[in-house]
């Protein structure tokens, strides 16, 4: 059987170009009960969203670098690629992963993952790995319940709240308005953000599989 997996790429601060140059690693945990093909689909529509995202978070990067660079003057022209870029890959993830959520319906954990994640030491995790303690609560106020799909619908809301941030920037460039610093700073907080959730989450899988 499949299983549906928390899952999001890690990216450190400092990012290589070209795009292609990051690499990911994922992993598999312990398979819950749902037909065969529907959550073959949900792990391939899991991944594809996590490899758009980090792409448009690696143009992201890119947009930042050049904005820092230029003192907040950065070409039109160069700014337009980028966010149509950035935009393009996180309305592909957003899509990606609201496909995986309307497709979990039905989908329960088996019984022993789901008591695996009702004991688990989510504490001791945080000081094991020296963690933050107010994300890890998130994560482990959905997952205590079993709440796969939950934590899933977490990351949709923050997708859509980060995409209308990006809009706003795309909207100022359009109007050839080079994006502030601190608008691009916010932006990055919450793609960070949404790495950083959906990397804890993973944490605690890994743990108990």
């Amino acid at each position: 059987m499949g299983e549906i997996i928390p899952i999001i790429p890690v990216a450190a601060n400092q990012v290589n170009w070209p795009v292609e140059a990051i690499s990911l690693a994922y992993d598999f945990f312990p398979p819950i009960p749902g037909d065969n093909e529907n959550t073959s689909v949900i792990n391939s529509l899991i991944v594809d969203g996590a490899s758009n995202f980090l792409n448009s978070y690696s143009y992201f990067l890119r947009l930042l670098r050049e904005s820092e660079i230029s003192q907040g003057q950065i070409n039109n022209q160069k700014a337009t690629e980028l966010i149509e870029l950035i935009t393009s890959y996180l309305e592909s993830s957003e899509e990606n992963y609201s496909t995986s959520f309307s497709l979990m319906n039905g989908l329960i954990l088996n019984p022993d993952t789901l008591q695996k994640l009702k004991t688990f030491d989510y504490s001791g995790l945080v000081s094991s790995r020296n963690l933050n303690s107010c994300v890890m609560t998130r994560v482990s106020f959905l997952l205590k319940k079993g709440n796969v799909k939950g934590l899933y619908g977490k990351m949709i809301f923050d997708l859509n709240r980060l995409l209308k941030s990006v809009s706003g920037i795309r909207e100022d460039i359009k109007n050839h308005i080079s994006p502030g610093i601190e608008d691009l700073r916010t932006i990055y907080q919450q793609y960070s953000d949404f790495m950083q959730f959906g990397y804890y989450s993973s944490l605690v899988f890994a743990e108990i599989k």
